[in-house]
């Protein structure tokens, strides 16, 4: 039911039939014969630098630091230090459940123990506080059934399905939130 309605609000029936004829992995798979690699890991590793790194995460930190005159660094980028991790065999990067295990060897004389193997950390905004806190009055005026009754289905699903959640998974859901609302309820284009 809520597919349905999603489908109805947001695509038109003949948008609906060209994407069922697309193929949503034809880049990937494109990708994939270009590289000429055999192996599925050394496959992973390079769509991750090609889709993930190089038309994603790459581009988002250049824009960032340039709204910012930030002059940012990334020296894991360098191109003959790419080269030769990409030569590395996959039982030095992946052991067990051990990733940059050959990283993470080389520089045990060098930094503590806590400082290797420690979590990631990531630059998350934090839009789950700021929807439960700051703007919490503000999301739920927006989310009355009288402020979007025209696509109450979808931003309500989104709401209640990130209200119920206590993982910072939430705040994917969060952003999509703000970004339909932003789209929507103001009428501007959500990127």
């Amino acid at each position: 039911m809520l597919r349905q309605c999603r489908e109805a609000q947001l695509l038109s029936m003949d948008l609906q039939q060209q994407l069922l004829r697309e193929d949503p992995f034809e880049d990937i798979a494109r990708y994939v014969r270009q590289s000429g690699l055999i192996g599925d890991f050394q496959r992973l590793l390079y769509l991750c630098m090609k889709l993930y790194f190089q038309d994603d995460i790459l581009v988002k930190v250049d824009r960032a630091s340039m709204a910012h005159s930030l002059e940012v660094r990334v020296p894991y980028m360098d191109r003959d230090l790419l080269e030769y991790a990409c030569r590395i065999q996959p039982f030095y990067k992946l052991r067990g459940l051990t990733t940059k295990y050959v990283l993470k060897r080389a520089l045990r004389r060098f930094l503590p123990r806590e400082v290797i193997h420690r979590r990631k950390a990531g630059f998350m905004m934090p839009v789950a506080v700021w929807l439960t806190r700051e703007m919490r009055e503000t999301v739920l005026d927006q989310c009355s059934p009288a402020a979007v009754a025209s696509t109450d289905c979808l931003i309500l699903s989104l709401w209640s399905g990130w209200s119920r959640s206590t993982s910072e998974s939430a705040a994917i859901i969060a952003n999509r939130f703000i970004r339909c609302s932003v789209s929507w309820l103001g009428g501007a284009t959500a990127e």
